[in-house]
């Protein structure tokens, strides 16, 4: 696979909840309008079976999956300094990541720099995370922090207003949580359509964001229960489907234990 030395700026809001039967990770993507994106699943070389949308600019990616149940999400970090004039894009790093098969051969790789040298990347943040357990690595750009979550959570990131911006998304996730926690069953489609998709009284600042340049382009899922999990991805199309109130019929999804391809995913307006 080929990657250029483009930056992919967007990479905006990520949810993660957690359940006793499975977690679901749900991220939007906000980017620039003229920016293309593949607006299909990658389906990546090798025995993982990694599976990512793709940014057609820089040809990486800001949230994938494998068959090992191992799920990734990268957000940029602007409340740190972006000093490096020769970074490399931060959309190479999980396609590089989903070649291993745990959370502690990740972090093990970070640590000792085996798949990724840090120094070459501007600041960001990234989820790894499987059924039961999620753990984000913090690249300040000078050091690495690793967190552990117990709990459902959500994260973001925004180059406009950054620290307001991060603590309005996560009071109306806060303000939500209870409602999406009270069935797992349920919570794939009720975390999408009340939070990823909701309409904020001022866009520029809302969780589905729209600014004069930028806006949420698109939506991937990841549903991770035991020896499954689901991968669904919502295009622009099929956002503004969901906006005109129609079904989601041209969203992607994949489910490893089916060895399938991409396939409709099922209406949430059904």
């Amino acid at each position: 696979m080929h990657f250029e030395l483009y930056e992919i700026s967007g990479m905006c809001s990520l949810s993660f909840l957690i359940f006793p039967d499975r977690c679901v990770f749900t991220m939007n993507r906000d980017e620039a309008y003229d920016r293309p994106e593949a607006n299909s699943l990658h389906f990546a070389d090798g025995d993982s079976q990694a599976v990512f949308p793709q940014d057609l600019r820089a040809g990486g990616t800001w949230c994938g999956a494998n068959k090992y149940g191992v799920a990734l999400g990268l957000l940029n970090r602007y409340q740190d300094p972006h000093e490096k004039r020769d970074a490399v894009s931060r959309g190479l790093i999980i396609p590089r990541l989903l070649t291993l098969n745990s959370i502690a051969s990740i972090q093990r790789a970070l640590d000792k720099q085996q798949l990724i040298e840090l120094d070459n990347f501007h600041p960001f943040d990234l989820l790894i995370a499987t059924q039961g357990r999620a753990l984000l690595l913090s690249w300040n750009g000078k050091e690495r922090h690793w967190t552990e979550f117990g709990e459902s959570f959500f994260l973001s990131s925004s180059a406009l207003r950054t620290t307001e911006v991060i603590a309005h998304r996560q009071m109306i996730f806060q303000s939500l949580r209870p409602t999406l926690q009270q069935d797992s069953n349920a919570a794939a489609a009720s975390v999408l359509t009340e939070l990823h998709l909701a309409e904020s009284p001022d866009p520029s600042v809302g969780i589905r964001m729209r600014r004069a340049h930028t806006h949420t382009k698109s939506v991937c899922q990841v549903v991770l229960q035991n020896e499954r999990q689901v991968m669904s991805y919502w295009t622009h199309a099929a956002l503004d489907a969901f906006d005109r109130k129609r079904p989601f019929d041209n969203a992607l999804r994949h489910d490893w234990r089916q060895f399938s391809m991409p396939r409709h995913a099922a209406s949430l307006h059904a």
